[in-house]
């Protein structure tokens, strides 16, 4: 029992640490970066979600949380913007649940940038 629970938060604390680095790749989006909020270091950013997401269980609602989390942390987009992205982003749970870390990054990439030009 003590070793499935290590290796659920080891596989946890790697996606994680992959979320962050691939992260950066968001930041230098130049279409993102015309909201960035450079008094928020990435490291802060991806402490603070790590610690929100940490709750999470499942690998796909761990890595939808985390990267929500990291666009309302750095971006500081509209509630409205943000809330469209949320909707948009837990739709990858639901149709896939065993999807990767860099393919559920993706799709909240996707549905961020959908939903900033409707608004």
């Amino acid at each position: 029992m003590e070793r499935n629970n290590m290796e659920k938060l080891m596989m946890t604390l790697l996606m994680m640490t992959i979320f962050f680095v691939a992260h950066q790749r968001v930041v230098a989006d130049a279409a993102m970066v015309a909201k960035f909020q450079p008094e928020k270091s990435i490291g802060t950013c991806a402490k603070t979600c790590g610690f929100r997401c940490i709750k999470e269980l499942a690998p796909p609602k761990i890595a939808v949380c985390f990267a929500l989390c990291m666009i309302e942390c750095k971006f500081g987009p509209s509630q409205v913007v943000y809330n469209c992205t949320k909707d948009c982003a837990k739709t990858i749970i639901h149709s896939n649940l065993g999807a990767d870390p860099e393919s559920v990054r993706h799709h909240v990439d996707k549905c961020y940038g959908s939903c900033q030009s409707k608004i």
